[in-house]
């Protein structure tokens, strides 16, 4: 992950040419290859580069266009050959990515970035609007992070270099905190309250201190497609995923891919060996990398994988991966507990980039219930075939068959309380399994305070579907404010994660198809198992769902309990969970009363205020960099 950052003041004020300096080191663990700086009046932008793919190795950054506008671009482009065809008349002699997102932007202004498929994030300066531009790809898989005020804005890829340059690491934001203890949205929130994430899909333009943001993606609401052979479904399905692998393994280094035995990423290592080993991409090493979970019975299929694609393994136990002592990241994530040995390594092994199967779960309909199917047939008034899903549904899941039908109109109800229900389809069948949820972790008072109901984008968009596609659409949107994909794994860095289920042309297909094609009545995932026979073990084919399993990393986090259990809860002095509940979960964690996930949130959030850096650290640090 190459890094970016700089400063626009709207007043033109000269600036301190050692800040560049200062910022390029900050940088240097995501960039160690060298980079470069830019000055203008009131302007600095900063760059240090990771080479992954050939091009980023002819680029030079930041990158200037003869319009007189300049760019730092942190990103892959899977759609190169199309944007050639399509901005060749904006191009000078270079062909880079960096090249390819100018031109795009200067033909065709912001909405072109709907253009640039990839992982990405871009820093733009636009000299005829003398403005800033930021720009994130449509999931936030290469974050980008900004402080604005009326003087200037400030933008960095690495969020603690910006919280040390404004001296943020106290302002801590509860309406942030509210959110993350309760799993609900956070659009462009950090943890800080004077620093935000830019939004998915969206520029934020700033100019004369006034800052707009304006999306450039919207999701497929309108498209539809059937086919009259399911064949058709299963052939472009893999080609899509074929296409997300392929552009992923443009690199001449070395690739990492996550291997946890299940189908994800069984699917990825394979694919990418097969790739490999037909010669569709340049020779290069494949590693695996696997946590494993003696209570699991993962390893099995990691072997299976592990022989069937002859690649080398990197196994490491749950029970040496987790450590109080690994410093904390600028946010709370649950990797934060991840001792940094994997990212070591991976460099050794000269890897630079690190594919997961983060997305499959919900892009392949990894459903053991997907009522919402039925909705379709409400809308259309057929009430026979509607009946007899119902009675299907009500077998596969051993519920009565009211039940099914009042899950399968919440895709027709209106959005708050559609949103609502499908908050509450646990809670529906907790009642009927006799594993229902009472006891509640976070404070009401600190929750009803600052837990903000306001829409997010894309929050309503979903509605246009038809109704089986509103709950998919529903969850892209929830990924997006959620931005799990823009945690990224410090242990790893500054080696690349990124996420070919997530691939967009993949996601955008996936919207369009019939439900039933994807996930079917008792069968998850069948698509992907139809499509994917070649490419994977039969044994590994045809293994049950893992989201039967409990979570082994929650449960890892689990074990640093004792530890933590030696001093007072902050989370308890702070007001932002209830200590009472927190104390009756803790004395009986195997009750089914309360929601283990909401627990393993707590948790990070009690390990992150415990291990983040003093102020008098962070002061040091903001020494070093210089605030304006």
């Amino acid at each position: 992950m190459s890094g970016q950052a700089g400063i626009y003041y709207y007043d033109h004020r000269p600036i301190d040419r050692s800040l560049a300096d200062r910022l390029g080191a900050g940088l240097s663990q995501q960039g160690p290859d060298g980079g470069g700086e830019r000055f203008g009046d009131g302007l600095l932008m900063v760059y240090r580069a990771f080479h992954v793919e050939p091009e980023s190795y002819l680029e030079r950054q930041p990158y200037f266009s003869p319009r007189g506008n300049w760019i730092t671009w942190d990103g892959r482009l899977d759609n190169r050959d199309d944007l050639l065809l399509l901005v060749k008349d904006h191009l000078q002699d270079e062909t880079t990515d960096v090249a390819l997102a100018m031109a795009a932007y200067e033909k065709w202004g912001e909405p072109g970035f709907n253009r640039l498929i990839g992982d990405w994030s871009l820093a733009l300066w636009d000299a005829s609007s003398d403005s800033i531009v930021l720009a994130s790809d449509y999931l936030g898989t290469r974050p980008l992070h900004y402080y604005a005020d009326d003087k200037c804005i400030a933008w960095s890829s690495d969020l603690g270099l910006l919280v040390s340059w404004f001296g943020a690491e106290n302002d801590l934001d509860n309406h942030y905190i509210a959110a993350f203890l309760t799993h609900s949205p956070q659009y462009d929130r950090t943890i800080y309250r004077s620093i935000s994430f830019v939004p998915c899909a969206h520029t934020v333009r700033a100019s004369d201190g006034n800052l707009s943001k304006t999306p450039f993606w919207y999701p497929p609401v309108d498209g539809r497609i059937r086919y009259r052979d399911e064949r058709d479904y299963e052939e472009h399905l893999l080609h899509y995923f074929r296409e997300a692998v392929l552009t992923r393994l443009r690199t001449k280094h070395g690739v990492c891919c996550d291997l946890s035995g299940g189908l994800d990423s069984s699917s990825v290592t394979c694919l990418a060996h097969g790739l490999i080993e037909s010669g569709a991409t340049s020779p290069k090493s494949v590693v695996t990398f696997s946590m494993l979970d003696p209570d699991m019975d993962d390893e099995r299929y990691i072997q299976i994988v592990e022989q069937y694609c002859r690649t080398e393994g990197i196994h490491v136990p749950f029970a040496q991966l987790w450590s109080l002592d690994a410093p904390s990241s600028p946010m709370p994530i649950r990797s934060d507990l991840l001792r940094r040995d994997p990212g070591e390594a991976l460099s050794s092994r000269n890897v630079r980039c690190h594919m997961t199967g983060f997305g499959g779960d919900l892009v392949m309909g990894n459903d053991l219930e997907d009522t919402d199917q039925m909705a379709d047939a409400f809308q259309q008034g057929a009430w026979l075939d509607a009946l007899k899903e119902a009675y299907a549904w009500s077998r596969t899941l051993r519920i009565p068959i009211w039940l099914t039908f009042k899950l399968a109109l919440i895709p027709l109800l209106s959005a708050s309380r559609q949103q609502k229900l499908w908050k509450m389809k646990s809670k529906l069948l907790g009642e009927v399994y006799g594993n229902l949820r009472t006891v509640a972790l976070p404070n009401q008072r600190f929750i009803d305070r600052y837990l903000e109901r306001r829409a997010t984008p894309y929050s309503l968009w979903y509605r246009k579907a038809i109704p089986s596609q509103r709950a998919f659409l529903y969850h892209i949107s929830s990924y997006q404010v959620m931005r799990p994909l823009a945690i990224r794994q410090q242990q790893f860095e500054p080696v690349k994660s990124t996420h070919p289920f997530c691939h967009r042309p993949l996601v955008e297909f996936v919207a369009v198809i019939p439900r039933q094609q994807l996930c079917r009545i008792g069968r998850p995932r069948d698509l992907m198992r139809r499509a994917f026979s070649g490419i994977l073990p039969p044994a590994v084919l045809e293994r049950r769902t893992k989201a039967l399993a409990g979570s082994a990393t929650d449960k890892s986090i689990l074990e640093v309990l004792p530890a933590l259990s030696r001093g007072a809860f902050q989370m308890e002095s702070r007001g932002y969970i209830d200590g009472a509940n927190l104390r009756r979960i803790l004395q009986n964690l195997q009750a089914t009363d309360y929601d283990r996930n909401q627990l393993a949130r707590a948790l990070v959030l009690e390990v992150w205020l415990r291990t983040r850096r003093s102020p008098e650290f962070a002061h040091a640090e903001e020494a070093k960099v210089g605030v304006w």
